[in-house]
């Protein structure tokens, strides 16, 4: 017995999974067309009684169903879709003004790309036939798997790429999808573009033991010189755990014409803000938080939080992992944060790591150091040059691999 039905669907590719679904794979497209709502198909398949399956049976064909199967007789009802109509349903399909008998034509290299990338899983030994352990969690397709690698490999942020993957369009080919996942980054990465002359009030540089708070501290000074007073802006010292970080800002104090004070403890370092009180800027070096000197630091920090005009900066290593990215934030308390600056960008893979923290936290991108060279290798940041450190890489060697 031969019946026709109609479906309907936001796109093509959601249509005919209902028709694969209820008709079958020997299912034929009669006619299409564009609505309101997306797509309207009208299928029709030779059916018998006796094989109309019951719901058991159609629950326990969907938990055994083979992903490049399934993706394979997709890809075949597609093209059918596209050949010309038989004699008997071009009338059908005249009657419908605005009929596009060819309206699955664009999705068939999306269709193509998908089964291209579980090929790729496939040989990977990453795509998981017989779903998740977790029940409560839904599976990820072929194409999210894909993606899903490929974060795993940048080093970004778990959360980050849960929300990224659930904004995969599978309707759109793999290369659209993969340019989608770069815009909602590109998106959600704040920069602050401030430049360092126009900045006031106190500048306190935080972070862990050689990320490079003493050598950004000199390279802020020396840029704040060059477009500014040298007269206007001062710098505090209260890393007393290196003697080679304070001689070095005497040094570069000395050279700029820049006020410099080393506070030993709360006394000097009130003792420094009083003296600094009418300058435009003050840089506040700080040391990394160890065992030894985590109760002075607190104490440090608190007179520093006390002043009206104090913001704090962050240093984060691009060339560390997330989970040490994750440590340092929680240390110094990322939701008082005014910024950031990125450090050791020349010696990273890849930015996606420090990326996904600062998007995770919502904490701007102050700054970028790329090198040792003062004052040179600071830069303001730019979202181009960000987005390609953190992905041209990935987007050539991994993406265009499984794309048609």
């Amino acid at each position: 017995m031969m019946i026709s039905r109609l479906f309907s669907g936001k796109n093509s590719r959601q249509v005919m999974n209902k028709i694969q679904e209820e008709l079958g794979p020997d299912a034929e497209i009669v006619s299409s067309r564009r609505t309101l709502q997306g797509i309207e198909m009208e299928a029709q398949a030779e059916q018998h009684e006796a094989s109309i399956p019951t719901p058991a049976d159609m629950q326990g064909e969907a938990e055994t169903i083979n992903p490049i199967e399934a993706l394979r007789d997709k890809f075949i009802a597609a093209q059918a879709a596209t050949t010309i109509p038989a004699p008997s349903t071009i009338a059908t399909a005249a009657a419908r003004p605005d009929n596009n008998a060819n309206v699955l034509a664009g999705e068939l290299a999306g269709l193509k790309s998908d089964m291209r990338a579980m090929k790729l899983l496939l040989e990977r030994g990453l795509l998981n036939l017989g779903g998740q352990s977790n029940e409560s969690a839904t599976p990820l397709n072929a194409r999210q798997q894909l993606f899903q690698e490929i974060f795993q490999k940048l080093g970004l942020d778990a959360k980050i790429a849960k929300r990224l993957l659930a904004n995969v369009d599978g309707s759109v080919s793999l290369e659209q999808d993969w340019e989608n996942m770069q815009n909602i980054l590109r998106s959600n990465i704040s920069l602050e573009n401030k430049p360092i002359h126009e900045r006031t009030g106190i500048m306190v540089i935080i972070g862990n033991t050689g990320d490079g708070k003493t050598t950004n501290t000199a390279k802020l000074a020396a840029q704040y010189v060059m477009q500014g007073e040298a007269a206007d802006i001062g710098i505090i010292s209260i890393d007393n755990s290196r003697a080679t970080a304070k001689s070095q800002l005497v040094l570069y104090g000395n050279i700029l014409g820049v006020e410099f004070h080393a506070a030993k403890d709360k006394q000097d370092l009130l003792l420094a803000l009083r003296a600094m009180a009418t300058k435009r800027l003050i840089l506040v070096d700080t040391p990394g938080v160890h065992p030894q000197n985590k109760a002075e630091m607190q104490e440090f920090l608190a007179i520093l939080r006390q002043q009206q005009n104090a913001q704090f900066y962050c240093m984060l290593d691009a060339t560390t992992q997330t989970a040490v990215l994750e440590n340092t934030l929680k240390t110094f308390k990322a939701s008082e944060l005014a910024g950031c600056i990125i450090s050791k960008v020349d010696g990273c893979e890849s930015l996606s790591p420090v990326l996904g923290v600062t998007m995770q936290h919502q904490i701007p991108i102050s700054y970028i150091s790329n090198g040792a060279s003062i004052p040179h290798d600071l830069h303001m940041p730019d979202i181009d040059q960000l987005m390609n450190q953190a992905f041209t890489k990935v987007s050539t060697a991994q993406v265009e691999s499984v794309m048609i």
